[in-house]
C-alpha cells in the first residue's frame, strides 16, 4: 500500500510541473538530474543505444541503479553501475565443497583460496588453505555459505587437514576459532605476490596478477620483469587465476613486454564499435622498454579468470605462437564485450558496453582451452601458499619445464 501511495504522489508531482500554465521543468531536472545524465551518456556511448526504450517522466524518478538497469539491452550481461566509493568486503575468496576427506560426505566446507593482504580477513588470521566449517557456531551448507559475504562481524570455525601416523590416513585437526570483524573498504592489490623459485631446472619467476587497471601496476610489473632479468630467471609464470577486469590499453601494454620486438606496433585486439561490425578500432601493442619474449611463459587460468584476460591470452598466443607459451589450469570465462568506465558528476560510475572484442585477425573472442588442463584442487589436502614451489599448479609447471610433459600420475 505504501508503495502504491508513493508512486501516485510521484505521478502527481510530475504532472504538477507542467500544469497551471507555469513552466516548472527546472524542478523536474533538479530532481532527476542524475538519471538525465545517465540517459544522455548511454545514448551516446552504449553499444545497444538504439535499443533503449522510450521513457516517460515517471521513469526518471527511479534510483540511479534501477534507472541504469532499465536502459540495458535484455542480453547485456557486461554493463554495470558502481559507486565511486569501493564497496565493503572481508577481502577473501572461497569455494564451497563437500568433505574432501570423505569422512562426512554430506558436510560442507568453505576452502579459503585467496586472502587480500590488507583486508579484514588477513587481520583476523585467515589464510589460504584453511577450511571454514562453521559460521557463528552453525555448520555451513550450500545455502548458508552466503553468510560469508554478509559483511557482518562473524565467528568462524576453521579446520586444517593433518596426517595421522598411526592410522596412516588424513584426518581433520581440532577446530579453531577466528573472530572476523565487519567488512570494510578494501583496496585490491593488483600484484600481491611475486617470487623467484630455484630448482634443478633453473630459476622460475612467479607473478600473481589480479588486474592491470592502474598505470602504476604496469610500471610495477615491468620493474618485476626487469628484476627477473637481473636475477637470471629463465622461465616466467603469470598467474591470472583471480584476474578480473582491466583497461584494454594497459592489457596491451603488458602484453607488449611478452611479444617479439617486431610485433610491437602490430594489432593487439580489434574492437567493433557497432553491432553490424562496420566500425572498428584496432588496439596496438605499444613500444616497451623491456622485452622478455625470449623467456618461456606459462599462464595460469581458471574459471574465475575473467575480464580482458581472454583478449590478453589470445593476443599472446597469436603473436608468440605455441613454441614458448603454455597455458595451464582451467578454461577461463570468456568476455567478448568491452565496457567503458564513465564517472558521473555524482556519486556513481556507469560502465556501459561500448564494443565487441575480437582478436588481431578480427575473430570474435572465444574461450581458449589450456595446453595442460589441471584443477588447482587436484590434491586439496595440501593447499600451499601462492608462490610456494609446492603449490599444486606451480609444482606441475616446474615438472613440465624439467620434463616437457605432465607427470604420469598428475602430481
Amino acid at each position: 500500500m505504501k508503495r502504491a501511495i508513493k508512486t501516485y504522489l510521484i505521478a502527481i508531482a510530475a504532472v504538477a510541473m507542467c500544469s497551471c500554465g507555469e513552466d516548472r521543468s527546472h524542478e523536474f531536472y533538479e530532481l532527476t538530474k542524475e538519471n538525465q545524465w545517465t540517459y544522455n551518456t548511454m545514448k551516446e556511448a552504449y553499444l545497444w543505444a538504439d535499443s533503449i526504450k522510450s521513457l516517460n517522466q515517471r521513469d526518471y524518478f527511479a534510483t540511479p541503479s534501477k534507472f541504469f538497469d532499465n536502459l540495458l539491452y535484455k542480453s547485456d550481461n557486461a554493463s554495470f553501475i558502481s559507486s565511486i566509493d569501493n564497496s565493503t568486503t572481508y577481502g577473501f575468496s572461497f569455494s564451497l565443497m563437500r568433505d574432501p576427506l570423505g569422512i562426512e560426505p554430506a558436510k560442507v566446507y568453505a576452502l579459503v583460496e585467496y586472502v587480500e593482504p590488507s583486508s579484514v580477513a588477513a587481520a583476523a588470521g585467515l589464510e589460504r588453505g584453511m577450511w571454514i566449517s562453521t559460521i557463528n557456531g552453525r555448520n555451513i551448507n550450500m545455502g548458508t555459505g552466503s553468510a560469508l559475504r554478509s559483511g557482518d562481524a562473524v565467528t568462524l570455525g576453521v579446520n586444517a587437514i593433518d596426517y595421522d601416523d598411526e592410522t596412516e590416513a588424513y584426518v581433520w585437526a581440532e577446530l579453531s576459532v577466528i573472530e572476523m570483524q565487519a567488512a570494510t573498504v578494501t583496496t585490491t592489490s593488483p600484484l600481491p605476490i611475486t617470487s623467484v623459485i630455484s630448482d634443478n631446472s633453473g630459476k622460475m619467476g612467479y607473478i600473481l596478477c589480479n588486474s592491470f587497471d592502474e598505470d602504476a601496476t604496469v610500471d610495477e610489473l615491468f620493474n618485476t620483469l626487469s628484476q627477473f632479468d637481473t636475477e637470471g630467471v629463465t622461465n616466467i609464470v603469470l598467474d591470472l587465476r583471480y584476474f578480473n577486469g582491466t583497461s584494454i590499453s594497459n592489457a596491451a601494454a603488458v602484453a607488449s613486454a611478452f611479444v617479439p620486438a617486431d610485433k610491437q606496433g602490430a594489432v593487439f585486439c580489434t574492437l567493433y564499435k557497432d553491432l553490424k561490425f562496420e566500425t572498428k578500432e584496432n588496439v596496438l601493442f605499444p613500444q616497451t622498454t623491456i622485452n622478455v619474449a625470449n623467456r618461456p611463459l606459462y599462464i595460469i587460468t581458471t574459471a574465475k579468470t575473467t575480464g580482458m584476460a581472454s583478449a590478453f591470452v589470445k593476443s599472446l598466443r597469436l603473436a608468440r605462437g605455441t613454441a614458448n607459451l603454455r597455458i595451464v589450469g582451467q578454461t577461463a570465462g570468456v568476455i567478448n564485450i568491452a565496457t567503458e568506465s564513465i564517472e558521473s558528476p555524482y556519486n556513481f560510475t556507469i560502465n556501459p558496453a561500448t564494443a565487441i572484442v575480437a582478436d588481431a585477425n578480427g575473430e570474435i573472442l572465444a574461450s581458449t582451452v589450456p595446453d595442460y588442463v589441471l584443477s588447482e584442487y587436484g590434491d586439496n589436502r595440501h593447499i600451499y601458499p601462492l608462490g610456494n614451489k609446492q603449490e599444486y599448479l606451480l609444482y606441475n609447471i616446474a615438472y613440465i619445464i624439467a620434463n616437457g610433459t605432465l607427470p604420469a600420475d598428475d602430481l
